[in-house]
């Protein structure tokens, strides 16, 4: 009975007796007596829980949006947020393990004949639990054939998954294998070369015994410990983490049969197949937080009005309205932890520096101030040592390919000349190789983004200013050390970060030639990298200096700074002791010139409020003209007769045009395409201020804002679908070739994020001017007022028809005399940047409520 005692230290003794898989399995080999055991009791070992979020949603979601589509959202045993989705026209299936190292486990189901099997939910609840040191979750789906193939297994990062799909690998035949980070075998095969004694030592650093035994890690390893049960399992190549997935068929004299690298699953000819999928990790935890710790009591003040309204009026749109800002809350809850908020489920479960700061400043009116110090302090703790900021960390599997490259770039070099170097010249090569190897799964951090370094100050100070965070708050948060393990505190990182805006900002404020303007990155192939927000290939058209971080975020960085060192002085914090705590940041004269002379830094400022200038574009009506019948001609037939239809119902061929264009390139000519960046600047800037000042004229503001009035392809806008994110009608053909390659950011979609940051900048703004308008304190400001309205109006009006406002972003098809909304296919379905939607219902009902009522 030994055997038995240790299964029963694991599981009920009932869900055996109950399950009889006691009596069926007694005989066989004492291992597979335990697994068989672990994985038919685990649909009873653990607590049942229905999904936190399911999408689609019967009366919420359109069907033919989700087509092919559909996905649930658990939590586990610590709360750490589980997703699977189903991609029925591919049989993918994804679990998502949202936990301190971004995992997931996927699979592939095809039928007899090689096709895509369409799987459908077996039941409501899943089930949670924890074995050990091992977080389960167990679920079951259904599928109408009698014969199931599985295979393309893979698991380990989530970013492993979202490379494989963006390469259609989860498309591809069976017998062309999964995926392999080309990092791991190449790290193998070097050590495998290293002389025996030192191979001895990498293996142990690897918990392995033989480079064998680390070639048997790359694949998942696949077995059957009963006839109706199939098991995968992974190990990280440094064999610290485990991943399971097992299958269990429910359905009578149902059988797997293994093959290479895959399993058939046969079942009754003409009968569905029911199976249980189990999946187990022991990777560690994050801390989720609560709504209550996420929303302050202004927010929950309207969400109980909103339930109230539903609950009282009982009509379909007031409960829709009610359930999908459930959803959204819940949506923020699965997002939120005390290390991070995460960026999006499923592509982009980690953090992402930007998605976070800009999310932020978003939803702030609806935030409670604790929120500001998770999002600051997370940033602070990631910074570079010259004070930039980290777009996205590398977690798990991920940390581990980025340093194993960074390990195979040492081992070959050693071993390339080993025979030609100093012996300390080779060891040093060795043991800096060996301090990676034992360290593969320190986080890493991508530092190449260039926006996130200017949004810090603006984030900062937004904190800083809050006049209900008590001042002893404030000063405890900058005073205690920016991460674990580190020796510099906040206050002493947050310099650091602008010490490093000051410096690389100044050229421009010495000499204003564009060609000063803060740069992208130069990639090895001689283009530039797309370091801001529009970060695919084309999103910037090739530029080097982009509008959104020039013209817009390094102003407003170098405004906050001036608003961080008088908020630090009202703490407690003197001029002096801050140049003191500048003594260990490397050239550090700029900033220190800035705290010793705010004229300094007040002329920086001016400076830097001009750099739009260099990026406005403007064109006559016969050059409106002349270059939107060019891009209709390159155009498809169809497309070409609807949108030359659009175009003869307006005004666009008759009106000139002015607008920033998204990028300068090398030279620092305007690139002219036109697009939605506009709408930071309409969030961050109290535009009637500005003109009242005598800053910014009424004229040009009109002027800019037709962008978004003007239908497309003339301007941005889409009735019945929303502000296309580029209109690359005024730029040239090889820029339309790149985006009809690249759509990410091109006039073929919509970003939820550029909606929203629209709404809530005009809203803010109408809030301010349109009370001092109705007291005839700023009556020659009607014009701008009524644009504000007028534009909010319109493109309000479009999001909503298109009924995927909700979506992180979204797409359009032309169907002969008519535009249809579609819905992006690799658009996440819990957004970071979309959930700001719940600031902006929360904003435009108070505007409403303001304004409309007597």
């Amino acid at each position: 009975m030994p055997l038995l005692n240790e299964v029963t230290s694991y599981l009920k003794l009932n869900c055996i007796v109950r399950t009889g898989t006691l009596r069926r399995y007694l005989r066989a080999p004492g291992r597979v007596v335990l697994m068989a055991l672990l994985m038919a009791c685990s649909a009873h070992s653990g607590k049942r829980q229905a999904p936190v979020l399911a999408f689609p949603e019967p009366g919420v979601d359109n069907p033919e949006v989700y087509r092919d589509y559909t996905t649930r959202f658990y939590r586990d045993a610590h709360r750490n947020t589980v997703q699977i989705y189903i991609r029925q026209n591919a049989g993918r299936v994804v679990n998502l393990w949202a936990n301190a190292l971004n995992q997931s486990l996927g699979f592939t189901v095809r039928d007899a004949q090689g096709r895509p099997v369409h799987l459908n939910w077996a039941a409501e609840e899943a089930e949670v639990g924890q074995t050990g040191t091992l977080l389960t979750l167990s679920y079951q789906l259904e599928a109408p054939s009698g014969l199931l193939t599985f295979g393309h297994f893979l698991l380990g990062s989530m970013r492993f998954e979202r490379d494989f799909q963006y390469l259609q690998g989860h498309r591809k035949p069976f017998s062309q294998g999964g995926f392999v980070p080309p990092e791991f075998p190449a790290l193998i095969e070097n050590l495998a070369r290293l002389p025996e004694p030192v191979r001895r030592k990498h293996l142990e650093a690897l918990n392995a015994h033989t480079v064998e035994e680390l070639r048997r890690r790359l694949h998942p390893k696949i077995t059957q410990p009963a006839p109706n049960q199939l098991r995968v399992e992974q190990t990280t190549l440094d064999g610290k983490n485990h991943l399971i997935l097992g299958l269990t068929a429910f359905s009578p004299g149902a059988r797997f049969q293994l093959g290479k690298d895959t399993a058939t699953l046969k079942g009754t000819p003409g009968q569905a197949l029911r199976f249980q999928v189990h999946i187990a990790s022991n990777g560690p935890s994050l801390n989720p937080l609560s709504a209550e710790q996420i929303f302050n009591e202004a927010f929950f003040a309207f969400y109980r009005k909103v339930e109230q309204e539903a609950e009282v009026q009982a009509t379909r749109q007031r409960k829709q309205f009610f359930r999908r800002l459930q959803r959204q809350v819940k949506g923020m809850e699965l997002l939120s932890s005390q290390e991070k908020l995460m960026a999006g489920l499923p592509n982009f479960a980690t953090y992402f520096g930007r998605d976070m700061m800009m999310s932020a400043l978003m939803m702030e009116p609806i935030l409670r101030p604790e929120i500001l110090e998770h999002v600051v302090g997370s940033v602070l703790r990631k910074l570079r040592a010259d004070g930039e900021v980290s777009h996205e960390e590398g977690l798990g599997g991920q940390a581990i390919r980025e340093h194993a490259a960074v390990y195979n770039q040492l081992v070959e070099r050693y071993l390339n000349h080993a025979t030609s170097q100093s012996p300390s010249a080779s060891d040093s090569l060795l043991e800096k190789a060996w301090q990676v190897l034992t360290h593969l799964q320190v986080t890493t951090e991508n530092y190449w983004m260039v926006d996130d370094d200017f949004q810090l100050p603006v984030v900062a100070a937004h904190y800083l200013s809050r006049p209900e965070i008590s001042a002893r708050r404030k000063r405890r948060f900058l005073e205690q050390t920016a991460g674990p393990g580190g020796t510099q505190s906040r206050l002493v990182q947050l310099l650091n970060n602008l010490n490093y805006v000051a410096r690389v900002s100044r050229p421009y404020v010495e000499d204003p030639q564009p060609t000063h303007l803060i740069s992208f990155r130069r990639l090895p192939d001689g283009r530039w990298h797309s370091g801001s927000w529009r970060d695919s290939g084309a999103g910037y058209g090739g530029g080097r200096f982009a509008m959104d971080v020039n013209a817009i975020w390094v102003p407003h960085a170098l405004v906050a700074m001036e608003t961080i060192f008088e908020s630090l002085e009202h703490l407690g914090y003197s001029r002096a002791a801050l140049l003191e705590a500048l003594a260990n940041l490397p050239e550090a004269g700029t900033l220190q010139r800035y705290i010793e002379n705010p004229a300094e830094l007040t002329k920086a400022v001016a400076r830097w409020r001009k750099a739009w200038e260099h990026f406005v574009v403007r064109l006559t009506p016969e050059e409106v003209s002349v270059r939107l019948k060019k891009k209709l001609a390159w155009m498809p037939a169809p497309k070409r007769h609807y949108w030359r239809q659009v175009l003869r119902q307006g005004k666009a061929l008759q009106e000139p045009l002015e607008f920033l264009a998204v990028s300068l390139d090398e030279k620092g000519q305007p690139i002219p395409i036109a697009n939605t960046d506009l709408v930071t600047w309409l969030l961050l800037e109290n535009i009637p201020q500005q003109i009242l000042t005598g800053d910014l004229s009424q004229e040009r503001v009109i002027r800019w804002l037709k962008l978004f009035e003007w239908p497309y392809p003339a301007g941005l806008l889409i009735p019945g679908v929303g502000p296309v994110v580029s209109n690359d009608a005024y730029a040239s053909p090889d820029i339309w070739e790149a985006f009809r390659n690249d759509v990410y950011h091109s006039p073929a979609t919509i970003w939820g994020r550029e909606v929203n940051l629209l709404f809530l900048g005009l809203a803010g703004n109408i809030q301010y001017l349109r009370p001092r308008v109705e007291q005839g304190k700023a009556k020659d400001l009607l014009p701008v007022l009524r644009t504000f309205q007028r534009v909010l109006d319109k493109n309000l009006k479009a999001v909503e028809a298109s009924g995927l406002k909700h979506n992180e972003l979204w797409s359009y098809k032309v169907e002969g005399d008519r535009v249809k909304p579609v819905r992006y296919t690799t658009t996440s379905d819990v957004q970071l940047w979309n959930l700001t939607n719940l600031a902006v219902q929360f904003v435009l009902t108070r505007l409403k409520e303001q304004f409309d009522q007597p």
